[in-house]
């Protein structure tokens, strides 16, 4: 208890102030993108936790090589102290944590969030910079169900991806899509479903036209472009684990 009253007004005193270490630490970090549950934003003189959808506050201290973060009680969780030993990557963006826990010896990755789109994208590989149109686009109806394609560049070679990584090679991959998407909604969901293109501007039209000639394979399924909007922060993940917060904007084609 001492031990633990002594920590508290350590970081009550050292809070006003950071050192080199926790300056690069400062900002949001979340393992969204592969997979996971965890999100904390780094203040200057606080922490923000949400693990697995529910919210802490708390104090946080760091030095060259260890985390100390204690999270205040909630009215549904006990206080809590994270004693994590970590590693940056030289980018400074890849943060390697493992739990200084003898029950939880467990390693797991952060990834800083400097811009919610890039972020977004780094479970594809990709990097997509979207088309700013010249004309009227509007918000996609979001009671409709769509298939996000992604196509851009990977290793100069050009893809076309799932959200899950798929590379939609010929018809035959975008078949297998297109009927497991199908046995997952309800025939009323299947009726209006769309095949979103996410496409990168530096794609020729030429290109994204062969990509258009397998989805029309599927006539019945109509093609929505996806373009840059300000109204929209694309990537954004919902971190009470509610969903993506945002909408698509473009035009059906």
């Amino acid at each position: 208890m001492k031990k633990f009253f002594a920590f508290t007004i350590l970081l009550s005193t050292l809070s006003c102030s950071t050192n080199q270490y926790e300056d690069k630490l400062i900002g949001q970090w979340n393992n969204f993108p592969i997979g996971g549950m965890s999100d904390f934003k780094f203040f200057k003189d606080s922490v923000v936790s949400f693990e697995y959808g529910q919210k802490r506050i708390g104090k946080w201290k760091a030095n060259a090589t260890d985390i100390r973060i204690h999270l205040r009680k909630t009215v549904s969780l006990p206080q809590k102290e994270h004693h994590l030993y970590y590693a940056l990557n030289t980018n400074g963006d890849s943060l390697l944590l493992k739990n200084n826990d003898k029950e939880d010896i467990s390693n797991f990755l952060l990834l800083k969030v400097n811009n919610h789109w890039e972020h977004y994208l780094k479970e594809l590989e990709l990097k997509i910079e979207l088309p700013i149109p010249n004309f009227e686009i509007h918000k996609m109806d979001n009671s409709k169900f769509g298939i996000d394609i992604y196509i851009g560049y990977e290793n100069n070679l050009l893809v076309a991806k799932t959200i899950r990584g798929v590379k939609l090679r010929n018809t035959k991959k975008v078949a297998y899509l297109v009927y497991s998407t199908k046995s997952e909604i309800t025939p009323q969901q299947a009726e209006e479903l769309s095949f979103n293109l996410i496409v990168d501007k530096h794609v020729p039209e030429r290109k994204i036209d062969s990509i258009k000639h397998i989805l029309k394979e599927f006539p019945e399924i109509n093609i929505f472009r996806v373009y840059h909007t300000e109204l929209e922060n694309y990537g954004k993940y919902n971190v009470n684990l509610e969903g993506r917060t945002w909408e698509w904007y473009g035009t059906q084609e």
